[in-house]
């Protein structure tokens, strides 16, 4: 029997453990509760689990055990001698969680736990066994915070449990969940020269749901810098979903998740497929029928192969480390960090903020009750 701790790092809190949070607001008629769950795996995939629902609040701490039997097939919640049927737990966990506060759309909460019990052995002496991590989370957020292991036997075959925390809103009032909205969306890139891309499109909304929403791709041509330079482009792909929370005083809040690599590089002809990728993830407060626009400024850099991976021959210059020429915004060669696209060791860089530079990216969200 053996126990796999298991770091979420993006999740860590970046203060120092058990540091409160400033302030505690949160959307109005909207708390935090902290959903734990231990779910068996077996060859076929995830089971059913057990979960525990806690809600939130400032200055308290809550408690739980979850136990399973020696094969692991037998799991519950609570006290495991109020199952005798079951005969006597093998493995008992054991968790406490303090809440911290809010701040930022992010609650911090600080997380106990560790098993007392390990194949039938005491394990409640040895400090080891408990860990204590800060999380900080957003709605919709897991943290996974044991897993525990064991060999299959004759009589069950789940040979791993997974303890994870979820953090979720859920409204004082199920009408704030019943309410929907029509979210009139408006993607508007505007140029240096004040030309306009616009795209539109219409969603339906409520407070259960994270509804996906996706634009098309905007392709602008940048220079060429080496000869093996195949047609490649500077691409904007805004896509990505919204979750409405409206609150009790009209107004709405969304959390906001879009793709990180909103801007990148792409070649023409072999444009990369539309796939979920990392999220960047924002909360905007707004009010019925008023236009918000929200920017995305361009940042970073993106880069691809000069000859996508395929043998060169010796004319085509395939063997070298690329030109190593920048060239700034104007075109000329440039040496600060000006520069907006390179060639260098077999890769073409483009420099995003400059390549966008005095360009303007945004998305105009308009919401409507419906009901």
């Amino acid at each position: 029997m053996r126990r796999a701790l298991l770091a979420i790092a993006i999740l860590l809190s970046a203060g120092a453990p058990g540091a409160r949070a400033q302030g505690d607001s949160t959307t109005p008629g909207w708390s935090p509760y902290l959903v734990v769950r231990a779910m068996p795996t077996r060859p076929e995939g995830m089971t059913s689990s057990v979960s525990s629902e806690r809600r939130l609040s400032k200055d308290d701490s809550s408690e739980l055990t979850v136990w399973s039997t020696r094969g692991l097939c037998g799991l519950g919640v609570g006290n495991p001698e109020a199952f005798p049927q079951n005969g006597p737990a093998s493995n008992i966990w054991r968790m406490t969680s303090e809440y911290l506060g809010q701040q930022g759309g992010r609650y911090q909460v600080k997380v106990t736990s560790g098993f007392t019990r390990l194949g039938g052995k005491d394990t409640s002496s040895q400090v080891s066994t408990m860990t204590t991590q800060t999380f900080s989370l957003q709605e919709g957020d897991t943290a996974v915070l044991d897993t525990l292991s064991a060999p299959l036997d004759s009589n069950c075959d789940v040979h791993t449990i997974i303890f994870e925390a979820r953090l979720v809103l859920r409204p004082a009032d199920r009408s704030l969940e019943r309410a929907r909205y029509s979210a009139d969306l408006w993607l508007v890139h505007t140029e240096p020269n004040g030309q306009e891309r616009r795209q539109h499109l219409v969603l339906s909304a409520d407070g259960v749901h994270e509804i996906p929403f996706a634009f098309g791709r905007l392709a602008f041509p940048i220079p060429q810098v080496d000869p093996r330079q195949t047609s490649m482009e500077a691409v904007i792909r805004l896509s990505g979903t919204m979750r409405l929370r409206p609150r009790p005083d009209g107004q709405v809040d969304v959390d906001l998740s879009t793709n990180s690599f909103l801007f990148n590089l792409e070649r023409a002809e072999t444009p990369r497929p539309d796939f979920p990728l990392a999220t960047v993830r924002k909360t905007v407060t707004l009010k019925e029928e008023e236009t918000t626009a929200i920017e995305f400024p361009a940042k970073g850099i993106a880069n691809l192969a000069l000859f996508d991976g395929r043998p060169q021959s010796a004319s085509s210059g395939g063997g070298g480390g690329g030109t190593g020429v920048r060239v700034g915004p104007g075109g000329a060669t440039a040496t600060d960090a000006n520069w907006v696209i390179e060639a260098r060791n077999n890769r073409i860089n483009l420099n995003l903020a400059p390549f966008f530079k005095d360009h303007r990216t945004q998305l105009l969200v308009t919401l409507k009750r419906l009901r």
